[in-house]
């Protein structure tokens, strides 16, 4: 997915969403993404798409998480 040199939280947001939009649904069931800074609206990406999203350090901590 192309950026145009934005890495901000809203950028990010907005294109993970579109391009999983385009996936099928059994490629769409979670997201893990580490604890940067552009996944700070990862709350809001959850409502907007209904994909859960795992963070790394939720998953470190409970390794049997989705």
């Amino acid at each position: 997915m192309h950026l145009n040199g934005k890495r901000d939280a809203t950028t990010v947001r907005e294109r993970v969403g579109q391009a999983m939009s385009g996936l099928p649904a059994h490629l769409r069931k979670s997201l893990t993404w580490d604890q940067g800074s552009e996944m700070a609206e990862y709350l809001q990406f959850q409502t907007e798409t209904n994909i859960p999203v795992a963070t790394v350090i939720s998953w470190c901590r409970d390794i049997s998480a989705p």
